[in-house]
């Protein structure tokens, strides 16, 4: 067993993406999944997170490639990541965060048939193509 000197915490933590890159897809795999995050503005620190998460969730020989979108924590930033994420072939789109940001991506992505898995908790948002992933606090156990 290697010595605690010669461990590095970090050694299986894959380095950050910047938004709009892509991890390279396996060969088993050539699923483009997007996640729209806000890198920018007033909620990046809970973007950041979900990047991490993702990051740490799709690094597994044979998971789908990653692409980064910054919503720029705006429907209208969400607007343009979807647009983007769209035009470079993701065939998923994880987020947007808020509710305001899945609807401007709703149509979007209907329009484009790409299904979205929106972090809200708005069931108003919930439509064909599009779920929402969110928990509200009466849906959390006691």
């Amino acid at each position: 067993m290697p010595s605690p000197s010669t461990l590095s915490p970090q050694s299986n933590v894959p380095a950050p993406i910047a938004p709009g890159s892509a991890l390279a897809p396996t060969p088993q795999s050539n699923l483009r999944v997007a996640l729209l995050a806000p890198q920018t503005g007033a909620e990046s620190s809970v973007g950041v997170s979900l990047v991490n998460a993702a990051q740490l969730a799709l690094a597994a020989p044979g998971s789908p490639m990653l692409d980064v979108h910054d919503t720029q924590s705006t429907p209208e930033g969400a607007a343009s990541a979807a647009e983007a994420a769209i035009a470079a072939g993701d065939q998923l789109i994880i987020g947007p965060l808020s509710t305001k940001e899945t609807a401007t991506v709703a149509p979007i992505a209907q329009k484009a048939s790409v299904p979205v898995l929106a972090f809200t908790n708005d069931p108003s948002q919930a439509m064909p193509g599009v779920w929402t992933l969110g928990i509200s606090p009466g849906e959390g156990s006691a």
